[in-house]
C-alpha cells in the first residue's frame, strides 16, 4: 500500500489494490469539483430599488398579470386566508407572505433574461403592484431591501425571451 501526502488542497490517494492503471488526469476527473460560490446579497446592497431606469415596463406588466393568476391570494393581500390541509396557515406572518410572493416573482423575471441589480429593481416594481405592498412596513427601505435581496438570492437569468404583444 502506498499513500501520497496532500499538497495544497490536493486529496490523499491510497492505493489499496493492484489492478488497472489509471492516469492522474483520469483520477482527478472523477473527484468532486469545488462549486463556485454564489454572489451574496450583500454584493447588491447598494442597489437603489426605487430607480426604475432600465426596468422594462412590458415585462413588469406581463409578470404582474401572471402573478395575479398563479398566486391570487397573495397578490390580493389575503395572505392569512391561505391554509394547509390541516388548517394551519401557510404563511404564519405577513412578512413570510411578502417573501413568498417575491420568491415567485424573481424566477419568473429571470425567464426574461433579467439578472443582477436590474432583477432586484424589477422584482420590487412588480411586487409594488400587489396588495401586499400597501402596508407601511413595505415602505421601510431596510425591510424592502432585505426581502427583495433574499428573494433574488441565487436566481439566474434563464433566457432572453421577451413578451409578445
Amino acid at each position: 500500500m502506498s499513500t501520497l501526502q496532500p499538497q495544497q488542497n490536493c486529496p490523499t490517494v491510497s492505493v489499496i489494490n493492484f489492478g488497472p492503471y489509471h492516469a492522474a488526469a483520469d483520477i482527478i476527473g472523477h473527484l468532486p469539483q469545488a462549486r463556485p460560490k454564489l454572489k451574496q446579497s450583500a454584493d447588491l446592497g447598494s442597489v437603489d430599488l426605487d430607480d426604475l431606469t432600465g426596468v422594462p415596463a412590458d415585462i413588469v406588466n406581463t409578470v404582474s398579470e401572471h402573478m395575479s393568476h398563479v398566486a391570487p391570494a397573495l397578490w390580493a393581500g389575503q395572505w392569512s386566508s391561505e391554509k394547509r390541509d390541516d388548517g394551519r396557515p401557510v404563511y404564519p406572518s405577513q412578512s413570510e407572505a411578502d417573501l413568498a410572493l417575491a420568491r415567485q416573482i424573481a424566477p419568473k423575471l429571470a425567464t426574461f433574461g433579467i439578472s443582477g441589480p436590474l432583477l432586484l429593481q424589477t422584482t420590487k416594481a412588480v411586487f409594488d403592484r400587489s396588495a401586499l405592498a400597501q402596508r407601511p412596513k413595505w415602505g421601510r427601505a431596510d425591510y424592502c431591501q432585505r426581502t427583495i435581496q433574499s428573494a433574488c438570492q441565487g436566481v439566474v437569468a434563464t433566457s432572453l425571451r421577451r413578451p409578445t404583444p
